[in-house]
């Protein structure tokens, strides 16, 4: 039988949420490696949140380079955000 919604367990493969909305480059710069850092073999995805700006993505893919992260940039709904997986 099906647990209604609102009884469910949080899921655990639940990402964790970085929004860098209205941060400047650098201060995102050293935001999102904070919270890599923070989260670092976690086992977790991480979904950094950057909106539509094509500036914003490139300095986050920067840091994921650094790191040697793979990535994707967002889903076929939404381009705004860039996921990784700290293993």
């Amino acid at each position: 039988q099906p647990v209604p919604r609102n009884r469910r367990k949080r899921r655990r493969n639940t990402p964790e949420i970085l929004d860098l909305h209205g941060l400047d480059y650098e201060t995102a710069r050293d935001t999102t490696i904070r919270f890599l850092e923070s989260r670092w073999n976690s086992g977790k995805e991480v979904h950094i949140i950057t909106g539509n700006s094509y500036d914003m993505q490139q300095h986050v893919i920067e840091v994921f380079l650094e790191y040697k992260l793979t990535y994707e940039v967002g889903d076929r709904f939404n381009t705004g955000y860039l996921k990784t997986w700290l293993l």
